[in-house]
């Protein structure tokens, strides 16, 4: 047992779970036979919550007895499948074992070292990964009207995922900002991206960079965002307009009101979007929401349903000019620009960090979460906007360590 489960808890309370053997059912199979006949402690393991599940339950805080803390066993798989998303390795075992994780030191030590390693890289990617929801773009999930887009296929959003995944990738072993990601000039291609943006095919075979075409900068103007956050046959300005707010500003986008018509002026092929979205505002119960994020979705107008470029719609100039806050913008670029040097964006991007490896679903700032956003977010700005050293920053914290305040 002290082999099979010590990261859940201490070796003597794994044994105590399983003492005197399972209950098991009785069924004809043969690999539950096999463990009946060689080891039904065994079987029991394998069937347990405990085995199946991360139990962080916690034990008291010697001077604070109303407060708990990890173990140092649950720490351990704390810190390993956060920052490496498997099972803790020998040597933060040990760490375990001889009490260092119970110490911020001693988490010091392990945080350092995991974060070292090449097996760390593919946990932080996957945070961006869910960040930017690159695993939602497929034609099960974004269907596009056939007609419209013929071009569109796996194999294309299989391209664009790829495409995403690399900028990731790269700005995180360059440790460059991670609002780079925002308004970077350049991006990976292969022969079918190529064709999408506009730009010649790559020689040889796979992904190389290139630099982006005039009009398009960073995350927000890829096929992966603009294909998501559209309609089959149509570009949704409100659906863009929501991600910035929730994803980008941590801003609430409240519901919409009850028994509310939610259907939008039909497209007569006499107006563009923009346009029909302002008549639609014009009934005060509907402005009241989206007047918050139209007006920053609008910013995307030059790209359609899947992320080509257009200059017009319905034979119409494309105004694609906003205002966000006090500031103003014009198109994708702009606004992209405008969120890259943002305060907010950067704070934003800190608590979204913190939930994710955290496991706080929601940051409450009356019970002090906020405190602790705020201090992590200046070591993220001090560090030049380094992912590495924010995701160091929140396993150092006493919040990572602490089994209380997960609301």
């Amino acid at each position: 047992f002290g082999s099979a489960c010590p990261w859940g808890s201490s070796v003597v309370v794994c044994e105590q779970r399983f003492d005197g053997g399972p209950r098991l059912q009785s069924h004809a199979n043969p690999f539950k036979t096999a463990l009946r006949a060689r080891s039904p402690p065994l079987a029991g393991l394998l069937q347990s919550p405990f085995f199946l599940y991360r139990a962080d339950i916690g034990e008291p805080v010697p001077d604070a007895p109303d407060e708990r803390r990890y173990t140092p066993h649950e720490m351990a798989a704390r810190l390993s499948f956060t920052l490496w998303s498997t099972t803790p390795d020998d040597t933060l075992l040990s760490a375990a074992d001889s009490g260092q994780l119970a110490t911020s030191a001693g988490v010091e030590t392990q945080v350092e070292r995991l974060l070292a390693s090449e097996r760390a890289k593919p946990a932080m990617q996957r945070f961006f990964r869910e960040l930017l929801r690159v695993e939602d773009l497929t034609t099960e999930l974004h269907p596009k009207d056939a007609a419209r887009y013929p071009q569109v296929s796996d194999a294309l959003y299989a391209s664009m995922q790829r495409e995403t995944e690399l900028n990731v990738a790269d700005l995180l072993e360059a440790r460059h900002s991670a609002l780079d990601l925002l308004t970077s000039p350049t991006t990976f291609i292969d022969d079918a991206l190529a064709a999408f943006y506009g730009v010649p095919k790559p020689s040889g075979t796979g992904f190389v960079r290139v630099s982006l075409p005039l009009g398009r900068i960073g995350y927000l103007t890829s096929g992966t965002f603009l294909s998501i956050t559209a309609h089959a046959a149509s570009t949704s300005p409100t659906r863009r307009g929501v991600y910035i707010m929730q994803n980008l500003l941590c801003r609430a986008v409240p519901p919409p009101p009850p028994n509310v018509n939610t259907m939008f002026p039909a497209d007569d092929g006499s107006t563009t979007t923009r346009q029909r979205l302002e008549a639609h505002r014009a009934n005060p119960t509907c402005a009241a929401c989206h007047g918050l994020f139209d007006p920053l979705g609008v910013a995307f107008e030059h790209f359609d349903a899947i992320g080509a470029y257009r200059d017009q719609e319905n034979n119409l100039a494309i105004d694609a000019t906003g205002k966000l806050d006090a500031a103003t913008y014009d198109g994708a670029v702009g606004l992209a620009q405008l969120l890259r040097g943002s305060p907010e964006v950067a704070r934003c991007l800190v608590s979204r960090a913190y939930r994710y490896n955290t496991g706080h679903n929601i940051v409450s700032e009356a019970e002090g979460e906020g405190a602790v956003i705020d201090g992590l977010t200046k070591v993220f700005t001090d560090s030049g906007q380094d992912y590495v050293t924010l995701l160091s920053a929140i396993a150092n914290s006493a919040s990572f360590r602490s089994a209380v305040g997960q609301y």
